[in-house]
């Protein structure tokens, strides 16, 4: 089932933390060592949360159904380091969500999600600082598929690609150094719709992806911290 775990550093940590630092951490915490360091659908992301205290928190989520990643045992082992600093890290929270019951979850033609951290998609090899909805929901979908043992429906996936749509929003343009290269992303509020005319299914379909982005993150470079979000009821 996916899992999301809250880490408090030990010591003083740089806000924000480098991405390739924080890249470089989750990969300690979580990845095999006969794992695919190069695979393009990674089974975790990683996150900062700034908690308003002067560490912030790390936040790492984990997809993969086959494998428990041994992340707390990692941890009680020690010789982390964040960059070239040696760290201790404590577990705060773990929450975890079966697929089931996110693959269940109530239809929805509505929700906001707020993205905490720079967020961006592509096409063709080019960036798009953007909301695009097909683009963020086919990703989600597609990292579902890799880590989830439920199906999703590949009609069910269609219909909602077709349906869905930007309510409104209140995003701006934000900038990342992920260590050799930089990237162009957004930051911001976005409510997003699916037509009244879907059918229950699509609906469901809707509500159970976004609330998988919360773990997953959304967009590209997940696993730098990128695309991190957290999603609710869109109001009015």
């Amino acid at each position: 089932m996916p899992l999301l775990w809250s880490l408090r550093p030990s010591g003083r940590v740089p806000s924000p933390v480098p991405a390739a630092w924080l890249h470089g951490l989750a990969c300690a915490l979580v990845e095999a060592p006969e794992g695919a360091h190069t695979a393009q659908v990674k089974p975790f992301s990683a996150r900062t949360v700034n908690s308003g205290a002067d560490t912030p928190v790390v936040e790492i989520g984990w997809l993969d159904d086959t494998r428990n990643p041994g992340l707390e045992a990692r941890i009680a082992a020690g010789g982390l380091r964040l960059g070239t600093t040696p760290i201790g890290l404590e577990v705060t929270g773990r929450r975890a969500v079966p697929y089931a019951e996110l693959a269940a979850s109530p239809p929805a033609l509505r929700t906001r999600v707020v993205f905490a951290s720079p967020t961006y998609v592509s096409r063709a090899g080019r960036q798009i600082p953007l909301p695009d909805p097909e683009l963020l929901l086919s990703g989600l979908a597609r990292r579902w598929r890799a880590f989830s043992p439920l199906p999703i429906a590949e009609d069910t996936l269609s219909a909602l690609l077709a349906r869905v749509f930007v309510v409104r929003h209140e995003i701006r343009t934000t900038t990342v150094d992920l260590g050799k290269s930089r990237r162009v992303g957004f930051t911001g509020e976005v409510v997003f719709g699916v037509h009244g005319s879907s059918d229950d299914p699509t609906r469901r379909l809707f509500a159970g992806l976004w609330q998988f982005a919360e773990f997953a993150g959304v967009g590209a470079q997940t696993a730098y911290g990128l695309g991190s979000v957290t999603v609710g009821p869109a109001g009015r």
